[in-house]
């Protein structure tokens, strides 16, 4: 006998409302149709946002990205991997050889497209990769409260500096960020070996990784990071250069690009407001700078020093905020602390901050003055908003600023030591 259909009740209209709060899955999170839905819709509304920047030509594409793939299209390709950055006399590449494959790439694929509009957007694939690794790790740290995670993601796709790095910059910097993220999720999460792997990839893509290094010899030394697996570190380095190295590079020039590339920069800012945005270094000579900021590196590293080891000597419980609260504490204070920084140098602790801005009102209010303050430099950079000769002295009032909110986030980091939720001095249970 055929069993009798139940009938549907409800009109359409209540179907339909009910079917949005209908379970799915996404990275063995359980979502809501409607949070899927919400994400779709912020990821497509950023993507847009970032094509609507598309045809803006900033400096660096025209000074540095533009001739470069220009060499690249004049090796015919492939035979770019064999062209030393700033050796040889066809090239003024000033990076490794992980953004020579991404050039190499983006030539056989030029025929349709422009090399900018290319160029832009791998940066705003790896946004994406920024943004749902965000997601993660705001679901890690709320305790799997999936309305903030979902916020989190939006913020990530949705804020200027974002935005405005990838989509008018045509600059890379998500690239290397999504690495030190997942690097920051697999650290959260007990994964150590990936830990090691996306630490790595990171490094190869940009230098600016090092940012982070103070936050992980932390958590190595806090017991929280195995070092066995560092192995992995140069083997992923090495493998990374194969290709370079089998199309005729020397294996002692590739290691040594980042050595060389380091005195490329002679300024003691270069539109940064961290703590030499309030020297005035227009009456300085270059071998003054260059003092200056030699000694200005070794300071930074020995005041870096002094943090692990205050936070290496006392005694505290390590949850998942606090690891947060340091990766940002700790980046963003080895940032302000050295010359020669770029504006774009930020991107890390100000992605990183988002998730910390969703776990308590408090935190979102000094999580906003870090990104004003990187729409304020990017839009100087990009658009010269402000007139001649004021910039410098803006610049040096966003240094004591910007020296504030880490003053806070700091204080925030000893609540937290101290057995407090922090932020509000309120004892967590």
């Amino acid at each position: 006998m055929l069993m009798e259909k139940k009938p549907v009740t409800g009109t359409f209209s209540e179907r339909f409302a009910k079917s949005l709060y209908a379970d799915v899955m996404m990275f063995d999170i359980r979502l809501r149709l409607i949070d899927l839905i919400f994400l779709w819709l912020v990821v497509l509304i950023g993507v847009t946002v970032r094509c609507m920047l598309f045809d803006i030509v900033s400096g660096d594409y025209v000074e540095y990205l533009s001739p470069w793939m220009d060499e690249c299209a004049a090796a015919g390709g492939f035979a770019y991997l064999r062209i030393t950055p700033g050796a040889d006399t066809g090239s003024t590449f000033g990076y490794g050889c992980m953004y020579q494959y991404i050039f190499v790439i983006i030539y056989y694929l030029s025929g349709f497209i422009s090399d900018m509009y290319l160029i832009k957007l791998v940066s705003v694939i790896f946004d994406i990769v920024c943004a749902i690794t965000v997601f993660r790790l705001a679901h890690l740290v709320t305790d799997g409260d999936v309305t903030r995670s979902c916020i989190a993601l939006a913020m990530a796709m949705l804020l200027p500096f974002s935005a405005l790095n990838s989509g008018a910059w045509a600059q890379g910097d998500s690239i290397y960020c999504s690495f030190i993220l997942l690097a920051v999720l697999h650290l959260l999460l007990g994964h150590d070996i990936h830990v090691f792997v996306y630490l790595a990839m990171a490094f190869v893509f940009k230098l600016q990784a090092v940012f982070i290094v103070p936050f992980f010899i932390i958590m190595y030394l806090r017991g929280k990071l195995k070092a066995r697996y560092a192995f992995l570190f140069p083997v992923i380095c090495f493998i990374t250069m194969y290709p370079a190295l089998a199309a005729g590079r020397s294996f002692l020039e590739l290691s040594s690009i980042y050595l060389r590339h380091i005195g490329l920069h002679v300024a003691l800012t270069k539109n940064y407001p961290g703590i030499y945005a309030t020297i005035d270094s227009a009456s300085l000579s270059a071998g003054d700078v260059n003092v200056l900021m030699s000694c200005g590196v070794v300071a930074a590293a020995g005041i870096m020093c002094i943090v692990i080891y205050y936070f290496c000597s006392r005694v505290y419980d390590i949850s998942n905020v606090f690891a947060l609260t340091l990766a940002i504490f700790t980046s963003q204070f080895f940032v302000y602390l050295l010359p020669a920084m770029h504006e774009r140098y930020g991107y890390v602790p100000e992605m990183l901050v988002i998730v910390w801005a969703v776990t308590r009102f408090r935190r979102f209010i000094v999580s906003s003055v870090l990104w004003v303050i990187s729409l304020m430099t990017y839009s100087e950079y990009l658009f010269g908003i402000s007139p001649a000769g004021e910039w410098q002295v803006t610049l040096r009032r966003l240094s004591f600023v910007l020296l504030a909110a880490i003053a806070v986030i700091g204080y925030d980091l000893l609540c937290q030591m101290n057995g407090s939720s922090g932020m509000t001095g309120k004892t967590a249970h």
